[in-house]
């Protein structure tokens, strides 16, 4: 019969952590929790592992390629600087000076360049009540733009996350606008300050004049606007001509109305701003005379 000596039966008791009080160790990472499974090029992580109640004496970590500097690093605490773009097999090890436990884990590192925030909005400067038409003309970096979201102090709707809103602003003050675009590796903010200025606007008060108000037929007109508080951007004009071939015309100093038939005629303005409208009527102030030669008799 063959003897097993007590040595041997002592050292697979250690090696296999049994007979002895030895425990199998177990690989965990504390933190962060859960790894991510992505980050930027140039990013850190601090990574914390488990020492289970005390019993780990060894930690080793393994990134395989993708860290700043040396590839391995030895501690329960150590941080890892990204250097390198793609897909990495990592790992932890740990051992109590008998037994050793691995935890394999990967990481995704991406190359991040952040969008560039391209945003705007036009008027600036308005009447409380008016609309502001916002634009985002941002450029997606690395990585597709997956949202957005606007914010306007002051604005009706306060929020928006479409690409260009319209804002209406009601009330007189300085306004900023902020907005931030977000992709997979975060999110991005820009703000306008003191971006949108409103303005109480007095009511417009029409009024106009022509170069000539006595024609022959055939001859033609200049209109010119002389209406107040009409802000630029934000009025509108709509006159009326009955009696010339061009009856009704929105420029603000419409030109080459034309009459043919003899006769008196009204002139209509209605002037319009972002507050209200006014209308100035002026009855039979075009004339239009037969301007037909003299016959001589006696």
């Amino acid at each position: 019969m063959q003897k097993i000596s007590i040595g041997f039966i002592l050292f697979v008791g250690l090696v296999l952590g049994v007979s002895t009080g030895v425990k199998a160790q177990t690989a965990i990472i504390n933190l962060p929790n859960p790894v991510p499974a992505s980050i930027c090029n140039g990013d850190s992580i601090d990574f914390a592992a488990d020492d289970n109640a005390g019993t780990i004496t060894s930690y080793q970590w393994n990134f395989n390629g993708a860290a700043v500097g040396p590839q391995t690093l030895y501690g329960q605490n150590v941080t890892f600087y990204s250097g390198t773009i793609g897909v990495f097999a990592m790992q932890l090890i740990v051992g109590n000076g008998v037994i050793l436990d691995t935890l394999n884990f990967n990481l995704t590192i991406n190359s991040c360049a952040a969008p560039v925030i391209s945003i705007s909005g036009t008027p600036t400067t308005v009447c409380a009540g008016t609309q502001v038409q916002f634009f985002d003309a941002t450029v997606a970096g690395s990585q597709p733009l997956t949202g957005r979201l606007w914010t306007f102090p002051g604005g009706t709707p306060a929020s928006s996350n479409v690409a260009n809103p319209i804002i209406t602003y009601t009330t007189a003050g300085t306004f900023n606008v902020m907005f931030q675009i977000s992709d997979v590796n975060g999110t991005y903010m820009d703000t306008l300050a003191a971006y949108i200025d409103v303005v109480n606007c007095p009511t417009p008060v029409a009024e106009f004049a022509a170069n000539n108000t006595r024609i022959c037929p055939g001859d033609c007109i200049n209109f010119t606007d002389q209406s107040q508080n009409m802000i630029v951007g934000q009025s509108s004009w709509a006159w009326s001509f009955p009696g010339s071939d061009s009856t009704v015309s929105v420029q603000q100093n419409p030109s080459n109305i034309c009459y043919q038939i003899p006769g008196v005629y009204t002139v209509i303005l209605t002037a319009t701003n972002s507050t209200d409208t006014d209308t100035e009527v002026k009855v039979n102030y075009i004339r239009v005379d037969s301007c037909l030669p003299p016959v001589a008799d006696f």
